[in-house]
C-alpha cells in the first residue's frame, strides 16, 4: 500500500474510533440534537457549498482534471470506477438493504431541529449518508494515487469536512456520516488495488 493510502486509511480509523466512542454510548437522536445545539449561531453558507463536493458532479470534475492534465489511464478509470461502485452500492443500501430510514427531519418532531433557509429538508433514506461514502472514496482515491502524506491528510480533511457538513445540515446522522466514512475508503482501496495492478500500456500512460 502507498504511503498517502496508510495515511488516509490511519486518519480513517482514527476517526471511526472516535464515533464509535460516542455511537456505544449514546443514541443517534441524542447525539444529533446536542450537535445541532452547538450549531444554532453558525451560518450554514460555508456548509450549504462544501457539501456538493460529495456530489456525483464532483466525480466528473475530477476525471476531467485528470484527463487535463494527461494522468495516467489507471488513475482516471479508478476514479470513474469508484464513482460506479459508490452509487450502485449506496442505492442497494438505502433503497434495498435499510429502505426508508428517517433522516432527522423525519426522525424528530417539528420544532426539534434548526431551520437552515434555502435548503429542501430530506426525511427518508439516510442509511449510509451518499455523500459521506462519496467522498471518502472520490478523495480516498486520489490520496492512494498520490502517496504524499500531506496531500493525503488535507483529502481526509476534505472528505471528513463534507461527512460534518451532512450532520450540519441535518441531513444525516454520525451513525450515517461513520458508516459513510468506512464504506468509502474500503471502496478506494479497492479500486486502487485493481487498477495498480494492470499491466497494460494504456494502464500506465494517459487515455488519450
Amino acid at each position: 500500500m502507498s504511503k498517502g493510502g496508510r495515511v488516509y486509511i490511519g486518519l480513517t480509523v482514527l476517526f471511526a474510533l472516535v464515533c464509535q466512542t460516542f455511537l456505544i454510548r449514546l443514541e443517534k437522536g441524542s447525539i444529533h440534537l446536542s450537535m445541532d445545539a452547538w450549531h444554532t449561531n453558525v451560518d450554514p453558507t460555508f456548509f450549504k457549498y462544501i457539501t456538493h463536493l460529495g456530489d456525483g458532479l464532483a466525480f466528473v470534475a475530477v476525471v476531467l482534471i485528470l484527463l487535463a492534465f494527461r494522468r495516467r489511464g489507471a488513475m482516471v478509470l479508478s476514479v470513474v470506477s469508484t464513482g460506479v461502485a459508490v452509487l450502485l452500492l449506496v442505492g442497494v443500501l438505502k433503497q434495498v438493504v435499510f429502505p426508508g430510514v428517517d433522516r432527522p427531519w423525519g426522525f424528530f418532531e417539528e420544532g426539534a431541529l434548526r431551520i437552515i433557509p434555502d435548503l429542501k429538508q430530506h426525511t427518508h433514506n439516510s442509511f449510509p449518508s451518499g455523500h459521506t461514502t462519496a467522498a471518502f472514496a472520490l478523495y480516498g482515491v486520489l490520496a492512494f494515487w498520490f502517496n504524499r502524506r500531506w496531500i493525503s491528510v488535507l483529502l481526509f480533511l476534505l472528505a471528513l469536512t463534507v461527512g460534518y457538513s451532512r450532520i450540519f445540515l441535518n441531513q444525516h446522522f454520525l451513525i450515517d456520516v461513520f458508516v459513510g466514512s468506512m464504506l468509502g475508503t474500503a471502496i478506494a482501496w479497492v479500486n486502487y488495488w485493481l487498477f495498480s495492478k494492470m499491466t497494460h500500456p494504456r494502464m500506465r500512460d494517459r487515455l488519450f
